[in-house]
C-alpha cells in the first residue's frame, strides 16, 4: 500500500513539473525582455497602474519573441489581440450599434498603454484630455460659457468611450443623463420654460452640452418666436389640454411664416415626406441650433439619417478611398427641399462639369444627354449612369470594374 502512495505522488510530481517549469519560464521570460527594454522597466517601475500580463512578467503573451507580421511583434493585431481576454460580447461594452472610432481605426492602443500607465483604467492621458486628441477644442468650446463636466475634462460622465446605441455615444438617453445633475422639478424649472412640460423631451435641442455664449447654454442661433418667448405661436397654450401639440398642425405650422419654401416643395423630387406629423422636424430644429438654417445637428448628420446607404459608403473601407470630395457638403450638390432633377440643383452632367469641378470632363466624355438613352432605364444618360460621386469600390467612383463591366451594362456582345 504504501509503495503505490508513493508511486502515485511521484507521478504527480512528475505530470506537474512541466506545468512549474513553464510558469518559472514565463516569469524569467518577463526578466528577460525588461534586461533590453529598459525604458518599460522604468516605467512599469514608476506606473500606478499595471497592465495584469506585464504584472505577472508574461511578455509572450501578447509578444512573439522572434519574429511576426505585425507592428512591435504583436501576436496578432491590436485590437484581436486585446479580444482574447476583453471580450466583446452581444450587449457588452463592445457590443452596440455605434462603435467610437478609434477602436475601429486605430484599435484600444490609441487610447489605452498596454504595459503600464498612472491613469485609471490604463489610459494614455488624463480624463478628458485623451478625447481631445481627436477631438478638436475649437469645436468643443465655442462658447465662453463651458458646461462644469466638460470644463472638469469629466466627458465620460455623458459619453461612453467604446460603444452606445446612441450616435454621440451617450451612456444613456438625453434627459436621463441631464436629470443626474439637474433637477427638472419647482417653480425655477417651470418657469424657465414658460409652464410648457419639457420633462422627458431632449433638452439638447435647446441647449448645447458643451458650451454657448448664451445664457442657460443655449444654441448660437434661436428660432425668432422661441428667442422671443413667443411659444403660442406654433404651440398651444401651457393651459390647454395638449400644450405640445402644434397649434395648426404638421408643415403647415412652419409654412404659415416661411410661406416661400412651399415654392421649393412643388416639385418632380420632394423632401415633403416623413414619419413625423410635421415633416420640417425631419431636418430642422424648431427651437435652436448651432448649425445653419437652424438644421438638427451638422449636415451630413442631419442627411445621413436617412441614406444609410450613403453613410455606409462613407465609413465602410471598401468605399472610403473613393469617396467623393467634400461627401459631407450634401448640399453643394443637393438641392434640400426639392426639384425637377433627383434633388440635384441642376441636371447630372451640368452639375458635374460646372466650373469649380469637372470642368473640362464634356470634351472627353462619353456621350450623354436627353438624347442618348441608357436601354436599361429608357431615359438619358449622364454622368450618374457610369459614376457614383457617394462612393463605390472602384477607381473615379465607377459603379462597376471600369476593364470590361461598366461597359457590358448597356454594351451586350
Amino acid at each position: 500500500m504504501k509503495t503505490i502512495l508513493l508511486l502515485i505522488l511521484s507521478l504527480s510530481i512528475v505530470v506537474s513539473l512541466p506545468q512549474v517549469i513553464n510558469a518559472k519560464v514565463k516569469r524569467d521570460l518577463g526578466r528577460i525582455c525588461l534586461e533590453c527594454h529598459l525604458k518599460l522597466k522604468k516605467g512599469i517601475t514608476a506606473g500606478k497602474g499595471i497592465h495584469s500580463p506585464v504584472k505577472k512578467g508574461r511578455c509572450t503573451g501578447c509578444h512573439n519573441p522572434h519574429t511576426s507580421n505585425h507592428a512591435a511583434l504583436l501576436r496578432i493585431s491590436d485590437a484581436d489581440l486585446c479580444y482574447t481576454c476583453h471580450k466583446k460580447e452581444a450587449g457588452g461594452s463592445f457590443g452596440k450599434q455605434y462603435i467610437h472610432k478609434p477602436i475601429t481605426d486605430t484599435g484600444c492602443t490609441q487610447c489605452h498603454d498596454p504595459h503600464y500607465s498612472k491613469n485609471k483604467s490604463l489610459l494614455i492621458e488624463k480624463k478628458g484630455e485623451g478625447c481631445f486628441v481627436c477631438h478638436k477644442k475649437e469645436d468643443i468650446f465655442i462658447g465662453k460659457i463651458v458646461h462644469a463636466p466638460v470644463q472638469n475634462g469629466d466627458c465620460m460622465i455623458c459619453h461612453d468611450p467604446h460603444t452606445s446605441n446612441d450616435e454621440a455615444l451617450l451612456v444613456k438617453k438625453r434627459e436621463a443623463i441631464c436629470a443626474q445633475c439637474h433637477t427638472m422639478k419647482g417653480k425655477r424649472f417651470i418657469d424657465a420654460h414658460n409652464g410648457y412640460p419639457v420633462i422627458g423631451t431632449d433638452c439638447l435641442s435647446c441647449h448645447n452640452p458643451h458650451s454657448s455664449n448664451n445664457r442657460n447654454l443655449l444654441r448660437s442661433s434661436l428660432h425668432t418666436p422661441f428667442a422671443d418667448g413667443k411659444c403660442t405661436v406654433c404651440h398651444n397654450p401651457p393651459t390647454s389640454g395638449d400644450p405640445v401639440r402644434l397649434s395648426k398642425g404638421g408643415e403647415d405650422t412652419c409654412l404659415a411664416c416661411h410661406n416661400g419654401i412651399a415654392e421649393k416643395f412643388d416639385k418632380l423630387y420632394s423632401h415633403l415626406y416623413g414619419e413625423k406629423e410635421n415633416v420640417c422636424l425631419n431636418c430642422h430644429n424648431p427651437h435652436a441650433s448651432d448649425a445653419g438654417h437652424l438644421l438638427g445637428g451638422r449636415e451630413e448628420r442631419v442627411c445621413l439619417k436617412c441614406h444609410e446607404d450613403t453613410m455606409r459608403r462613407m465609413t465602410t473601407p471598401e468605399y472610403r478611398g473613393n469617396n467623393h470630395p467634400d461627401i459631407e457638403k450634401c448640399s453643394n450638390c443637393h438641392e434640400p427641399h426639392g426639384s425637377n432633377h433627383r434633388l440635384f440643383l441642376i441636371n447630372g452632367e451640368e452639375l458635374c462639369a460646372n466650373s469649380k469641378c469637372h470642368a473640362t470632363a464634356g470634351s472627353f466624355a462619353h456621350p450623354m444627354g436627353k438624347d442618348v438613352i441608357d436601354p436599361r432605364l429608357k431615359s438619358g444618360i449622364s454622368c450618374m449612369t457610369c459614376h457614383n460621386p457617394m462612393g463605390t469600390p472602384y477607381k473615379y467612383n465607377l459603379r462597376f470594374d471600369g476593364k470590361a463591366d461598366l461597359c457590358n451594362q448597356c454594351h451586350k456582345f
